[in-house]
This record gives structure tokens, C-alpha cells and sequence, in this order.
């Protein structure tokens, strides 16, 4: 099917001229924890960062209960950590969004989220044109 086709045949997500986005979750550490909700706690031993969602969620609530009491171990030290949402692929539908996921996201396994998010084209008249 010829990619005019698959843009016209798709579900634009009630898009005006939709663009297909592969985003990749970003957490971009250190930071201080008086800036920021996001927590998360570092062993310098074992070069490891803990977040409420992974690796352990169980050893994550222990060192926060610790850092909560001032009586974390000395290898380990709190922070904080911003989350944002990172443009990795653009394509005109979500189907190579899914394709290029398929081929390529053993690539973006260190990042910690992966989502297909529809933007627009609308008024840039040269992306139309094509």
C-alpha cells in the first residue's frame, strides 16, 4: 500500500494532519531533592540508581525510610531526578512508529518508558506538500 494510502486509511487520533512520534522517557539525574518530587537513591558501590519503579521498588521505600530518618549508609546518598519526554523517530503514520520500534527498540532499552505520541502538521506547508 502506498504511504498516501496509509495516512489517508489510519486512525489520526482526531489529529489535524498527524505526525507520528517514537518519545523515549528521559530522567535526567542528579538533582536536589528540595527542587524536585521525583526521588531517587544512589549506591556508589554498586554504581546502581533506585526509583520508586525499578529496579526495587521493596529497597527503594527501605533507603527512603532511611533517608527519611537521616540514617542512610554512607555508600548511599538521595536525590532527585526531572523527567521529560524525548522526540527519538517522526513518522507519517503510527504503523512505522510500531515497525521502527521493532527493528530498533533493543536499542532504547536504557531509557525508562517508551510511548507513540501523535503530533500535527497542521499550517507547515511544506511537510504537506510531501
Amino acid at each position: 500500500m502506498a504511504i498516501g494510502e496509509q495516512i489517508r486509511a489510519q486512525d489520526n487520533r482526531c489529529t489535524a494532519d498527524p505526525v507520528f512520534y517514537v518519545e523515549a522517557l528521559e530522567r535526567i539525574r542528579p538533582m536536589g531533592t528540595d527542587y524536585n518530587d521525583n526521588r531517587m537513591n544512589h549506591n556508589h558501590e554498586e554504581c546502581e540508581t533506585r526509583y520508586p519503579d525499578r529496579p526495587d521498588p521493596e529497597e527503594w521505600k527501605r533507603l527512603n525510610e532511611l533517608d527519611g530518618e537521616c540514617e542512610l549508609p554512607s555508600h548511599i546518598s538521595a536525590g532527585g531526578s526531572v523527567e521529560r519526554w524525548k522526540v527519538i523517530q517522526a513518522c507519517f503514520t503510527e504503523n512505522g512508529c510500531k515497525r521502527y520500534l521493532e527493528l530498533d527498540g533493543h536499542n532504547l532499552r536504557h531509557y525508562f518508558g517508551l510511548r507513540i505520541y501523535a503530533g500535527t502538521l497542521n499550517r507547515n506547508v511544506k511537510m504537506l506538500e510531501i
